[in-house]
């Protein structure tokens, strides 16, 4: 499966995201401000959106919630952007997931670990989706695997690995690799195929008789024509597509490529090294449409609507194409055109990863808040046409007084991609109906005035922007003197 969604997956993640086929049928263009949700407290390396959620891989070992509330994750997690919290997935890796592709039920992972689920794995394993078990599924890359793409019963690994071993022999190879569905290394086209650096993207098209290359890599079968980007076939054995020629992608040269996103002709290239670059290029012939240099790399891009977002190691005075960027960008695909939206996202190497659903743009990294909002390391950027209303404070609970009662609770899961400005306080009156009687912009709240030895039943709804949230569990209190 490519980067880019089928329809049906498409279909799968608008009804996981609770929107109508209108509102994610044509996004628009992300808001500026990042969704305050569930987070992690380590380096998010990679983001998939299945028909589940989003799949997160990296350096993780426990998840955030806004509220302070936590719980253990492993290097590999499943998000729910509804939701803002994380999905039942148990999944544990001991080491960094670098790499995910998902193929129908079978989540394939890469990166630089030894074991999943307790079970010896090098680098390469498969789960489930629907249920996090470890799959039959081994293979062994000698050599870290930073990206995977998966279709058509095939499963391709690119890195800096060197060899792969399946059941029957350990077998050189040279960055890239063909594995089957049945777990076994396809050595015939493996053997078709040498990239003398490390492979850092892949990506299948055409309904997976195509891939796409990228890396840091200066020569693809002893040719430097078809270094850092080059397109093969994949059939029996990988043939060079010879009509297609890479342009220039960071400042007029031809640098190392980080990441790609493929959206009907046009090829979206992050790069790096001597600053970065943000390129769009034909993806028949490899010309540069455009290209945006900045002055740190470029690791993640992605489309969401009618613009391109470009995410990476950049920040500061003049940090993009000359403009004021924080670590992301938003460019318009068809003229290359730079608007003016400008998260700043904090840390000094900020975004690693980014992922799009049909209305949300996804990003990890090393970030813990955006502008002056704590967000750590995940977070999401909804379509302007997909801001929902946040969801019920958690947690409310009520500490009784002389003729008052004091309510305490936690932030909301996610707030729906607005921010919360306020929140409404709400008492049960005798027909049993919650009325607003107080609101506040912190997460306590005291009533004073009330009668000692009478039982008063509360709740509390977040606002924002996009409107009033649902009401909190309720919570009974009895002042007294």
């Amino acid at each position: 499966m490519t980067r880019r969604w089928a329809v049906a997956a498409a279909a799968a993640v608008v009804a996981t995201l609770g929107l109508t086929p209108a509102a994610a049928a044509e996004p628009i263009g992300a808001t500026s401000w990042m969704s305050r949700t569930w987070g992690l407290d380590g380096r998010v390396s990679e983001l998939v959106p299945t028909s589940r959620g989003i799949v997160v891989g990296g350096t993780f070992s426990t998840a955030i919630a806004p509220s302070g509330a936590s719980r253990p994750v492993s290097s590999m997690a499943l998000w729910d952007p509804a939701s803002g919290r994380f999905v039942d997935w148990p999944v544990e890796v001991s080491g960094a997931v670098l790499a995910a592709a998902v193929d129908g039920d079978t989540v394939y992972i890469g990166g630089d670990f030894s074991a999943v689920n307790g079970s010896t794995r090098r680098n390469l394993a498969a789960v489930s989706l629907s249920t996090g078990a470890l799959l039959p599924w081994s293979v062994d890359a000698f050599g870290t695997v930073e990206t995977l793409a998966a279709g058509a019963g095939s499963v391709y690994a690119g890195g800096a690995f060197t060899s792969i071993e399946d059941a029957t022999a350990r077998t050189a190879v040279n960055r890239v690799a063909r594995l089957r569905a049945d777990g076994f290394l396809d050595r015939t086209w493996s053997a078709s195929i040498s990239a003398n650096d490390r492979v850092r993207v892949l990506v299948l098209a055409s309904a997976g008789a195509t891939l796409y290359l990228g890396g840091d890599f200066s020569a693809l079968n002893n040719t430097s024509a078809y270094g850092r980007l080059a397109k093969v076939g994949t059939g029996a054995t990988a043939t060079i597509d010879t009509n297609f020629r890479s342009g220039a992608n960071n400042n007029g040269n031809r640098s190392p490529v980080f990441d790609l996103d493929l959206v009907g002709e046009s090829l979206l290239i992050a790069s790096g090294g001597g600053g970065g670059g943000c390129t769009r290029q034909d993806a028949a012939t490899g010309r540069t449409a455009w290209s945006h240099h900045s002055t740190g790399d470029i690791v993640a891009v992605r489309v969401l609507g009618p613009y391109a977002y470009c995410g990476g190691h950049f920040s500061g005075t003049g940090s993009f194409a000359g403009l004021d960027r924080y670590k992301a960008a938003e460019v318009t695909v068809s003229t290359g055109a730079i608007t003016s939206w400008a998260p700043r996202v904090n840390s000094a190497l900020g975004i690693w990863a980014m992922a799009d659903t049909p209305s949300t743009l996804v990003v990890g990294g090393d970030f813990t808040r955006t502008g002056s909002s704590q967000q750590p390391r995940l977070g999401e950027f909804r379509d302007r046409s997909a801001v929902a209303v946040p969801s019920a404070p958690i947690d409310l609970r009520g500490t009784p007084g002389n003729a008052q009662v004091t309510l305490e609770w936690g932030a909301p899961d996610t707030d729906g991609g607005a921010q919360v400005n306020r929140y409404l306080v709400l008492r049960a009156n005798a027909a049993g109906e919650f009325v607003q009687v107080g609101s506040t912009t912190s997460t306590s709240f005291t009533e004073a005035g009330l009668t000692n030895g009478v039982t008063y039943q509360y709740a509390v709804r977040a606002s924002t922007s996009a409107g009033n949230g649902p009401a909190s569990a309720p919570v009974s209190v009895t002042p007294r003197a």
